[in-house]
């Protein structure tokens, strides 16, 4: 009941529909990268705007390492069960979970008042985070099963994640020279 349940998408009509047929393929894909490149954007926003954040918030000695890691601890913590969550409840579900989790911790990050409630919300990104990876490589998987486009597919993937290194830093920077941090945390 699971693979099958697994293996079907439904359709703005509400009908099932094969995730496979060429219809949804780039669709799927274009959700799919999109994931990968919004955690890494998260993950690095950070690391520019650290001084700045703690500073705010009145973070003590061990207040910079916490703000900048918890996320890596949130994501680490639930990326095997959020993968075990997305086959036997759905890929969908898990992303869309996901999503509307790291919107929710990204507006308790700005809206932040003191080190544990940042730390909280890094926290919860990191599982928001986890969900959506988990999800859009598996949709990848089943959108592309085998051959040269399933190595095309996972290629882009992998690339958004290089991408998202790359700017995730330099948006975060970019945003917070001209307002502050919290809007890095807002946008």
């Amino acid at each position: 009941m699971n693979r099958k349940r697994a293996s079907m998408t439904l359709t703005t009509a509400g009908r099932p529909h094969d995730a496979r047929s060429g219809a949804t393929r780039p669709l799927t894909l274009a959700l799919a990268c999109a994931a990968p490149l919004l955690v890494l954007v998260d993950y690095t926003a950070p690391m520019v705007t650290l001084p700045q954040t703690t500073r705010d918030l009145g973070a003590g000695p061990s207040g910079p390492a916490w703000a900048l890691n918890a996320i890596a601890l949130g994501l680490a913590a639930l990326l095997l069960i959020a993968g075990d969550l997305a086959d036997n409840y759905g890929r969908r579900r898990i992303y869309l979970a996901g999503m509307w989790a790291l919107a929710a911790a990204s507006v308790m990050a700005a809206l932040s008042v003191n080190t544990a409630m940042f730390v909280t919300a890094r926290l919860a990104q990191g599982a928001a985070s986890a969900g959506l990876l988990t999800a859009s490589l598996g949709a990848v998987g089943h959108a592309f099963p085998e051959g040269r486009e399933r190595l095309r597919a996972t290629g882009r993937y992998g690339a958004m994640l290089g991408l998202g290194i790359a700017t995730g830093p330099v948006i975060s920077g970019a945003v917070a020279a001209v307002t502050s941090w919290r809007t890095v945390y807002w946008v």
